[in-house]
């Protein structure tokens, strides 16, 4: 199946995943420049796992390990750093924002033709799951951070960017979406940097 096909796929089931097929095209080009590199795929803040499937598949390597790592209880509550309108937003959601379903991801994968790749699912807060399953992961092919707050990028950084293969943020490896993310990629960055 080709990158359109899987795109129009993917937003069509909307059980998946709500980036929209821009977004989904531009991290599949993505993906796609690093496709033979050896390494773990890593997705931090999965929801439904439609981005992850399709990022996997752009940068398909049979039997590469998959990582995705999510609470599937929604979003943590918002830090200083993330200010008033992301605290609006989780307040006006009840403090249940971007609630996923554990089940979801393996059938997103499905829906790409891809069942070889082996799933890693880890449910919980970034600050416990990602220190105490980095070593296992070894290193890093393609690390997507889809995150909306300042804390949680700055974990994601912190723990799993030294294992990125060739870490370098002009080298699109490491890709962060989410509400204001490039802001929060920024100051995440210079406060881990």
């Amino acid at each position: 199946m080709n990158s359109a096909e899987l795109i129009a796929r993917m937003c069509a089931r909307e059980e998946f995943t709500v980036i929209p097929a821009a977004r989904l095209k531009a991290l599949y080009q993505i993906a796609q420049s690093i496709a033979g590199m050896p390494g773990a795929f890593v997705e931090c803040g999965v929801w439904n796992g439609g981005s992850a499937a399709v990022l996997a598949h752009a940068a398909y390597m049979r039997r590469r390990h998959v990582w995705l790592f999510d609470s599937w209880e929604g979003t943590p509550e918002p830090g200083n750093e993330d200010g008033q309108q992301a605290r609006a937003k989780y307040d006006s959601h009840g403090g249940k924002l971007c609630v996923g379903d554990i089940t979801k991801p393996g059938q997103a994968f499905a829906v790409t033709g891809i069942t070889d790749n082996i799933l890693h699912l880890r449910k919980g807060w970034f600050e416990e799951t990602l220190p105490r399953d980095a070593p296992e992961i070894g290193d890093i092919a393609v690390l997507h951070i889809d995150s909306d707050w300042y804390a949680s990028v700055k974990v994601c950084l912190q723990v799993l960017y030294p294992q990125v293969v060739e870490a370098d943020l002009s080298s699109l490896t490491i890709t962060v979406t989410g509400l204001v993310a490039e802001q929060r990629l920024t100051n995440a960055w210079q406060a881990y940097s």
